[in-house]
């Protein structure tokens, strides 16, 4: 942002904006999103060290997952937020890092996910990129977000890598569409 912010906003430009009542959120340590790679790879690597949470991080490669940290984002959010819409046009995926979110189409659950588990692949894979269903945090929690364009960009620089994660996510495409027989 601050080089968008000296283009248009400065001596001989449009007028200083007091930022102040943004403090919080702009505040490295109470920010509801961080972009600190260490932060990331510190929180994942928890998450794929605990062996009784699945998850699609724990089969990736470590070079694969600091990849991920370099690129991906935390995003802590409090109960009762919505995380995503029914509706919205969005790219990113979500890992679930800690809490519980539901996944909803408007008063009917569709699912509770926990530590592990993965938001959005729909429309991170979809054509038109919209979300089909809600998703609202049932309690404090932090997701690992993914971008879209992050995952396209390595297909062309590290196929290898860009194979692991999507192998990851189909894992668990496929997980999901898995109903044991009675």
């Amino acid at each position: 942002m601050a080089p968008f912010a000296d283009l248009f906003y400065g001596p001989g430009k449009r007028a200083l904006v007091d930022v102040g009542r943004w403090a919080r959120l702009l505040d490295a340590d109470s920010a509801p999103v961080k972009f600190d790679s260490a932060a990331v790879w510190e929180r994942v690597d928890l998450l794929r060290q605990e062996a009784d949470r699945p998850s699609m991080l724990e089969a990736l490669s470590e070079d694969t997952v600091r990849k991920l940290s370099d690129k991906g984002f935390l995003m802590n959010v409090s109960s009762g937020q919505l995380l995503t819409e029914k509706g919205l046009a969005q790219r990113e995926i979500f890992v679930i890092l800690d809490g519980a979110f539901e996944v909803h189409d408007g008063d009917r659950r569709i699912a509770l996910l926990g530590p592990g588990g993965v938001i959005g692949e729909i429309g991170f894979f979809g054509t038109s990129g919209r979300r089909i269903a809600s998703v609202t945090a049932a309690s404090d929690g932090q997701v690992l977000a993914l971008r879209r364009r992050f995952v396209d960009e390595l297909m062309k620089s590290d196929p290898a890598c860009a194979a692991e994660i999507l192998f990851g996510l189909a894992r668990v495409l496929a997980d999901r569409q898995y109903v044991p027989a009675p």
